[in-house]
């Protein structure tokens, strides 16, 4: 049975290349509520940083799994053994079911490797590089990206309970971030900076509104460091991460803008991936 909401190869591959972003989003979203340890396995845990999951170790729902494009079902991503996803980059597509996703802990638990199967029942081929298997794998960049949406969960946490964001980044805030305590007076866990390899929580910087900073060019920051700031008055927020060149991550406006969070995510919606 083929699915009927992908018409063709081309858009049921377009479909597996996002269902491998959506996984390394998860292996690396657990990571920065882990200090940095990425998760060794798809299980319950890793499936709860998959879309409309918790972000809690445990909770996920059906729809957090992913549709296989060629059964029309959903079917469960696969703990893979490809320990070396520069080597697996480079070599020739293996055999893979069709639709079939497959992550796999990599270099001794310092990166990971996400493939796809397409459907002559071998890998994807880079779309980029048709010399190259399809591979997504660990990079510092994204890890940043991570560590920003785990600023902007616990920030949405705080709201819940004080019915507006937090204003700064102080004592109250930190309860909130990854196995925090507000009750308990326990702070969460710092995020991993992937460029200094230390724990950091963010650093408020005065930002004027979402829609305004991601107008600008990147500003300079330090590599990995995740910038907070409130705005409207305590409305909505903005949140900010360093490149690993000395600037703030480039937005999806082009190189002269920035990347923002806000209560609209990065500024292009919500909900129109949900398949």
């Amino acid at each position: 049975m083929t699915n009927p909401q992908f018409k063709d190869e081309k858009e049921r591959q377009e479909y597996m290349i996002k269902v491998a972003e959506r996984v390394k989003s998860a292996a690396q979203r657990y990571s920065s509520h882990h200090k940095g340890v990425l998760p060794k396995k798809v299980d319950n845990a890793f499936m709860s940083y998959m879309i409309f999951g918790e972000c809690d170790d445990k909770t996920s729902t059906s729809w957090s799994i992913p549709i296989n494009p060629y059964l029309g079902r959903h079917k469960p991503i696969l703990t893979g053994t490809i320990s070396d996803p520069e080597k697996c980059r480079k070599s020739p597509p293996g055999k893979m079911t069709p639709g079939s996703v497959e992550y796999s802990i990599a270099a001794n638990g310092k990166d990971f490797t996400v493939r796809v199967g397409v459907g002559n029942g071998k890998a994807m081929l880079d779309p980029k590089n048709k010399r190259q298997t399809f591979v997504l794998s660990n990079d510092p960049e994204s890890l940043v990206k991570a560590n920003m949406r785990t600023v902007q969960w616990a920030a949405e946490l705080y709201k819940e309970e004080h019915f507006k964001f937090p204003k700064t980044v102080d004592d109250e805030f930190k309860y909130y971030f990854p196995w925090g305590d507000p009750k308990k007076k326990k702070f969460g866990n710092a995020l991993p900076n992937p460029y200094s390899g230390k724990l950091e929580y963010p650093v408020f910087v005065n930002m004027t509104g979402a829609y305004r900073e991601r107008l600008k060019a990147p500003a300079s920051t330090a590599p990995g460091r995740i910038e907070y700031s409130s705005s409207d008055e305590q409305s909505n927020y903005c949140i900010r991460g360093g490149g690993g060149k000395g600037k703030a991550i480039v937005g999806v406006g082009g190189a002269k803008t920035t990347l923002v969070l806000a209560k609209d995510g990065d500024g292009t919606g919500h909900g129109n991936d949900a398949r």
